[in-house]
């Protein structure tokens, strides 16, 4: 919004009251372009600065956090029980951490310094036009409401489709995983196609969940895009409504001694109405040009009246502020986003095991190198109706060789598991 501010000076410094006539006080156009030309660049440099310091500083920590998301999972992962892991796909836990920390990195990094950057854009362009105009910026106000009820949908509806289509990009990438990893036995009976299928089932539900999220913020864009231009039509009618009530106001309170309507000017030039009089030829010495208030900090007189460049600054700076608003729309569904990634990787890292490895409480045995299994009953906890073992008695003495023999789901693999 700065800039708004810079612009709007540009604009009313080359349109000076009279012109840049012989007899004018103002400074000539070269020099105006020459200060004006050293503002923007030093505008441009601080810029410069402060977007590398932000977006560097943040994708730095970023960086930082998801290494230390990822430790902390894999360290959560390996303290479960081994009943949590049989509830779950061997290929989900590491498909899970690869894309959600993506995710989470997104929302902590770049993106979030966006949010700061036009969240602050936001504060202080709407702070500048009610500073400036209050009456103009009122009325760009009147097309907050729409944005701010667009971009509501719009985010609720994004946030939805992006967690439907990182779950289902999970199931996906766990299907593929596990594939991989078992690829003699996939191949050695013949589920090439049962596999394949199964993966593009879960991209097909990805796939609906994209275009969904595609056609929401096609729609959302073209909305706010509509209430943008809207805000343009108003802004400069009323900016001419503003400035045309000023004149015509200040010429009836401070009417001129020296210039009459319908007659010739000083300036050489006949006026049908006096507010155009008054503004447009500073020798009558009325209206806006005879109110002036000195401004004795930097040594200009300023006209109290709206000027041409009040518009575009306040047009501008609010414009700005609103368009930082929509801006920050994309910023706010990566936070989102990485908000329900993280809660899927800490529902895990803040999951206290049924068997910790780390408690110092509880029964300590002695290893002395026999197995006793006595009235053993167990079932998986994925298949709680099929008992594997029925009240097994089993020993086996240290120091001998044991053979487990029977049909395939006899419990051979389960005795070696517990």
């Amino acid at each position: 919004p700065l800039f708004a501010i810079i612009f709007g000076g540009l604009i009313d410094d080359f349109n000076p009251p009279g012109g840049f006539g012989p007899n004018s006080t103002a400074d000539s156009p070269r020099e105006v372009a020459a200060e004006y030309a050293l503002l923007f660049c030093y505008l441009a440099i601080g810029t410069f600065v402060a977007s590398v310091c932000q977006v560097g500083c943040f994708t730095v920590t970023a960086e930082r956090q998801a290494i230390r998301i990822r430790q902390a999972y894999l360290s959560a992962v390996l303290k479960q029980e081994i009943s949590w892991f049989d509830e779950r796909r061997s290929g989900e836990l590491s498909a899970k951490v690869a894309e959600n920390t993506v995710v989470i990195m997104d929302g902590m990094g770049e993106k979030l310094g966006t949010l700061f950057q036009f969240g602050s854009m936001f504060l202080s362009g709407f702070i500048i036009g009610f500073y400036y105009n209050w009456l103009l910026t009122l009325v760009i106000c009147a097309c907050a409401p729409l944005l701010a009820l667009g971009g509501f949908i719009m985010m609720k509806v994004l946030a939805e489709a992006q967690s439907g289509g990182l779950n289902a990009y999970s199931r996906a990438g766990a299907i593929a995983d596990e594939a991989i990893q078992t690829i003699r036995t996939v191949v050695a009976f013949g589920a090439e196609d049962k596999v394949a299928k199964s993966y593009d089932k879960e991209l097909v539900v990805a796939e609906d969940f994209g275009i969904h999220k595609a056609k929401t913020q096609g729609l959302g864009m073209g909305f706010t895009m509509g209430v943008y231009f809207l805000c343009y039509a108003i802004a400069f009618w009323y900016g001419a409504v503003l400035i045309r009530n000023d004149n015509v106001a200040a010429a009836e309170k401070y009417p001129s001694s020296v210039c009459e309507t319908n007659s010739i000017t000083p300036c050489g030039v006949v006026f049908d109405n006096a507010g155009d009089m008054c503004s447009a030829c500073p020798a009558c010495n009325c209206g806006c040009l005879a109110n002036l208030s000195g401004n004795a900090d930097v040594g200009i007189e300023k006209p109290a009246c709206t000027q041409g460049g009040d518009i575009p600054l306040v047009f501008f700076a609010v414009v700005m502020g609103a368009f930082a608003l929509g801006q920050a729309a994309p910023a706010i569904t990566a936070l989102t986003n990485a908000k329900i990634s993280a809660a899927k990787i800490y529902s895990t890292i803040d999951r206290k095991p049924a068997v910790n490895v780390d408690d110092d409480q509880g029964k300590k045995p002695v290893i002395e190198g026999q197995i006793v299994f006595k009235d053993v009953s167990f079932s998986y906890p994925t298949r709680n109706e099929i008992k594997v073992f029925d009240n097994l008695n089993l020993t086996i003495e240290k120091g001998k060789t044991v053979a487990l023999v029977g049909g395939s789901g006899c419990g051979k693999s389960t005795v070696v598991s517990l």
